[in-house]
């Protein structure tokens, strides 16, 4: 919820024929007038405006005022103080007088003076010109005749000083008006569900204004967390980033300043809660500071006191299990929680297919606390890069893809060679052979894939031959370990009716790798 602290006074308009302009460049102006539909629409609405009628005294009776040389320096009058160090001031212009030239007036204006306007004359119309000038920077050069000259703005005007260039000139009325205090308006934002520990909140102001002037387009923003550290900077953004770390209930704050030092405060409540609240089937999706984003989702069964989850990931950590290789680049990732939780967790961890070799083989490791790991994969959708297990504890995470590492074949069987003319093994059929490999130590005798090793006929043709100089002793084929060696070994039994004929022998790991032999029989 966020609330306005501002007043809402009457807010003052622009009069119709006055129009805004700005500076190039930014900043503001005043807007000039030189006509008298303008001159009598020069009052704003919500201002206290003030006409100096120089034609008559209170009582009708004709009024004459000079400020010239001879006479007084200065004329306070209804709250303008008027002065004319080189020149005269006549509210009434039958007299005679002569050798006034460059005769000038400067009137000081009250604070807030948003508009004002004056009605001139020249004492006989003798040609040239007048200029005026005010405050916020404009000057304009008139010609003798023109007997309006006023000016509104966006900011206060302080003074408004005219000057002829030929003989002196008369003022038969003066009007300014002085404006209410006017602060701007915005929309505060802040988030009305609550914000979990450990994640950002914005604050922000939007659409600012200052009711009835639509000209005024700069601000100013500053704003508060709540967090104890008060407002910060004032700044052209108008929004801001809040950090959290604890379970509270904040008071926030934003400020709209307008360029004239007016302000509007705004306020809000945000509520910070436990990321990993109580209850049941809680879904977290905790923030990887390394990254900005989430890269797992945890499912607690049931949460008996709420917390924190955490999650940290490294390119660092202990090796993964035998025959399994790591991504690239490799990730780990450390879970904690703070929360009390009861059952199993399901934990989703999102993964880069293009990291891997086959995704179909990845497997999602959970570390045992006297070392090792165990393979907790529950599901695993390549297509999606997403990877689940189940747990009932937290500890170093990790996902590696099954890739043997092959070393292969070994003597007594070639292997078909790199070149265009292949490598053939000789051996004769009916005879078994052992075809002899590696996978980087004792992978157990599960590592096939189902149904392999195969062989297929081919038609037989030129190569390479190379006589098998081993065989064995065997009625059926099998695969066996050899410890001391450090070798597999995978016992081929030949039919005798091959005699004559090639095939193609494959091996199939069960890590979906293919290896291949060329045979040739012979009785």
């Amino acid at each position: 919820m966020v609330a306005a602290c501002a007043d809402d006074p009457v807010q003052p308009t622009m009069a119709p024929n006055v129009k805004s302009a700005h500076m190039s460049g930014g900043g503001t102006r005043a807007n000039q007038f030189t006509d008298a539909a303008s001159y009598a629409a020069a009052v704003l609405q919500g201002a206290t405006t003030t006409t100096i009628d120089f034609a008559t005294k209170d009582d009708g009776s004709p009024l004459y005022v000079d400020a010239g040389p001879y006479f007084f320096s200065s004329i306070p009058l209804r709250g303008v103080t008027f002065s004319a160090p080189t020149g005269i001031l006549f509210a009434y212009y039958n007299l005679w007088l002569s050798n006034y030239a460059n005769s000038a007036i400067r009137a000081a204006l009250p604070a807030n003076t948003y508009a004002v306007g004056m009605e001139l004359y020249t004492a006989y119309g003798v040609p040239g010109s007048y200029t005026c000038s005010v405050s916020t920077g404009e000057t304009v050069t008139l010609p003798i005749g023109t007997p309006y000259i006023g000016y509104t703005s966006d900011v206060p005007i302080s003074w408004i000083s005219c000057q002829f260039d030929n003989d002196y000139f008369l003022i038969d009325n003066f009007t300014y008006s002085v404006m209410p205090t006017l602060p701007p308006t915005a929309t505060f934002t802040a988030p009305t569900a609550a914000v979990t520990v450990g994640a950002n909140f914005t604050l922000g102001l939007a659409d600012a204004s200052v009711p009835g002037r639509p000209e005024l387009t700069a601000f100013t923003y500053a704003f508060d967390c709540g967090d104890g550290a008060g407002y910060g900077a004032i700044t052209t953004t108008a929004s801001a980033t809040c950090l959290t770390s604890a379970v509270e209930t904040r008071s926030v704050k934003g400020k709209v300043i307008s360029q004239s030092g007016q302000s509007t405060e705004y306020t809000g409540t945000v509520s910070v809660v436990a990321q990993t609240p109580a209850g049941s089937n809680v879904v977290v999706n905790p923030i990887d500071p390394a990254t900005g984003s989430s890269p797992v989702s945890l499912s607690f069964a049931s949460v008996t006191s709420g917390g924190t989850t955490t999650i940290t990931s490294s390119s660092q950590g202990a090796p993964p299990p035998l025959a399994f290789k790591l991504g690239n680049p490799p990730v780990y990732y450390e879970l904690e929680t703070t929360a009390t939780f009861s059952g199993e967790v399901t934990v989703c961890f999102a993964y880069d297919p293009a990291a891997f070799h086959k995704t179909g083989n990845l497997r999602l490791f959970h570390g045992n606390a006297g070392g090792g790991w165990t393979d907790v994969t529950t599901s695993n959708n390549p297509s999606s890069g997403t990877i689940c297990g189940s747990v009932t504890s937290f500890s170093p995470f990790v996902f590696a893809e099954l890739l043997y590492d092959f070393t292969g074949f070994l003597a007594p069987v070639d292997n078909p060679g790199a070149g265009p003319t292949p490598v053939v093994n000789s051996i004769k059929a009916g005879s078994a052979v052992p075809v002899k490999f590696t996978l980087g130590g004792d992978m157990g005798l599960n590592v096939l894939a189902t149904g392999a090793p195969t062989s297929t006929p081919y038609a037989c043709a030129s190569g390479i031959d190379a006589p098998v100089e081993q065989t064995v002793s065997a009625n059926a084929s099998g695969l066996t370990y050899d410890a001391v060696a450090a070798q597999y070994s995978y016992v081929w039994k030949t039919d005798k009716a091959w005699a004559g004929t090639c095939r193609r022998f494959t091996l199939t790991l069960r890590d979906g790798t293919v290896h291949e032999a060329l045979f040739k029989f012979v009785r």
